[in-house]
């Protein structure tokens, strides 16, 4: 199964989005799956805030392991940067924004809003967009890619 698949995968077996990107890419950096679900944990739901959508968190995080070196050297964290800035960009072209109220068009952390959500199926169709296309960019950044 490819890591998209996997990504897609672990978001339909109802593991956040930050949680399915995390995992599908953290055992190519020797991360066991189990040790990055719990790890991307937090981050799920725009780090429960309506911040930046987790499946973009759990991409950086991925990217952070792939290019910066073992000593987070300057020059490395730079490479991160690049990264995180391509990403970003060809994210926020695909799906439309990087928080979660611009690509759910509702505020999750409102009660009422996080209902509509739910009743309207945006964690099938527009989250499974976000961690699909996050886990797709990473696929195409990551080096040796």
């Amino acid at each position: 199964m490819s890591r998209v698949d996997e990504a897609r995968q672990l978001f339909s077996d109802h593991y956040s989005c930050s949680q399915a990107v995390f995992a599908a890419f953290a055992p190519s950096f020797g991360i066991a799956a189990p040790k990055a679900l719990q790890l991307a944990s937090g981050l799920g739901g725009g780090i429960r805030a309506g911040s930046a959508c987790g499946a973009v968190l759990g991409a950086l995080l991925v990217l952070g392991l792939a290019r910066c070196d073992a000593d987070c050297t300057p020059e490395s964290r730079h490479d991160v940067m690049g990264a995180v800035d391509e990403f970003h960009a060809r994210f926020r072209a695909q799906v439309g924004d990087l928080d979660c109220p611009g690509i759910l068009g509702f505020d999750v952390r409102c009660p009422e809003q996080r209902a509509i959500v739910q009743e309207r199926g945006l964690r099938e169709s527009r989250c499974l967009l976000a961690v699909r296309t996050a886990a797709e960019i990473l696929e195409e950044l990551l080096p040796g890619s």
